[in-house]
């Protein structure tokens, strides 16, 4: 193909090699999460492994977190600043819980990097009052129930008896 203004169209018949220098992306990184401290009711992560400056590579971090039988997944958010420590404490947690970590980095040429997952569980502690009482009435209103003679079908109960006629029993399964 010639180049503009020429008319004449040079060919050759042996090949050109030419070697070009490796491209180094800046954003091949991983990140790396861990828990630096579990408490009953949250946790302490850090992570390692974004480069110096972190808000030249990192825009945004999500912190994600599922307890074990939640169906859904919960967030926490923190932006790269600069000199920023690469740390979070994650509240509001349930005690003796298990849950999974990770995170998602935004990173500013607009790729997500995912780090590791991991399971934690929270240390054992003390149900809240207004948790207890909910259990507690939730309790006695399925009592109610049963010795009204409703249907506790999908109640979490088990009724069991050879005839109709004696007293209708249940197994209660309660975790609290």
């Amino acid at each position: 193909m010639p180049f503009e203004n020429q008319v004449i169209e040079l060919i050759s018949d042996k090949p050109i090699r030419f070697k070009t220098l490796n491209i180094e992306d800046p954003y091949n990184f991983n990140i790396s999460l861990s828990v630096t401290r579990i408490a009953e009711m949250s946790a302490d992560l850090n992570w390692t492994g974004v480069p110096y400056p972190e808000d030249k590579y990192v825009t945004l971090y999500r912190v994600l977190f599922q307890g074990d039988g939640d169906p859904d997944t919960a967030a926490a958010f923190k932006l790269a600043k600069y000199d920023a420590p690469s740390f979070m404490t994650v509240k509001e947690l349930k005690p003796c819980h298990k849950y999974r970590f990770w995170i998602e980095a935004y990173l500013t040429n607009g790729k997500v990097k995912i780090s590791n997952v991991i399971d934690v569980i929270t240390k054992p502690g003390q149900i809240s009052k207004n948790s207890l009482a909910g259990s507690y009435n939730n309790f006695m209103a399925l009592v109610h129930k049963i010795r009204n003679g409703e249907d506790s079908e999908g109640s979490g109960l088990e009724s069991f008896g050879p005839s109709k006629a004696e007293p209708k029993r249940a197994r209660f399964l309660v975790s609290v």
